[in-house]
């Protein structure tokens, strides 16, 4: 998983930092302004869609937090100090799928995802790794098999506002 971490990040990252389209619906909704979600929203919309896309899959999986994803990811690198914007990024796996049943559920994933409005970005030919986003909130998803045969998805937010009196072990 962690290197499902670090591909997620840098593409999220390259993503964010690269794409410019000549129309408005080619552009990412991130802003150059000041982040108006905070991190406590972030964090419940990040939980929110987690839990709806276990909802929608046959057999609808355990969701398993990977307990390294709930570091802070400042948005900045070089500004990384309290009240500097973060983004708020989880892993999950989804336990309890049956092998054979991967690709089926990953085309499940995919579908749900559609249908809220997520755009797929990449994708493999099988269905088992995609990255999609939100052309409207900002927020990025990812899906992917990891070595052990184990489905596994991330969340990660646009840049948001650190809650007051939050540091890096709160979040």
């Amino acid at each position: 998983m962690p290197r499902l971490a670090v591909v997620f990040l840098v593409a999220l990252l390259a993503a964010a930092c690269t794409a410019r389209g000549n129309s408005p619906e080619e552009r990412p909704a991130i802003s150059t302004t000041q982040p108006t979600m905070t991190e406590k929203e972030a964090r419940a919309e990040v939980e929110r869609i987690a839990r709806a896309t276990a909802e929608a899959i046959d057999p609808e999986p355990e969701l398993d937090l990977y307990r390294p994803s709930l570091n802070t990811r400042y948005c900045d690198p070089d500004h990384n100090g309290p009240g500097d914007p973060i983004y708020v990024y989880r892993a999950y796996y989804l336990r309890g799928i049956p092998k054979e049943r991967l690709t089926d559920v990953a085309h499940q994933i995919r579908r749900f995802w559609e249908g809220q409005g997520y755009v797929i970005e990449t994708s493999t030919a099988d269905g088992r790794d995609l990255i999609a986003r939100s052309r409207s909130t900002g927020f990025r998803l990812g899906l992917a098999e990891t070595g052990d045969g184990v489905l596994s998805i991330d969340i990660g937010s646009p840049c948001v506002l650190p809650d007051a009196g939050s540091s890096p072990a709160d979040t």
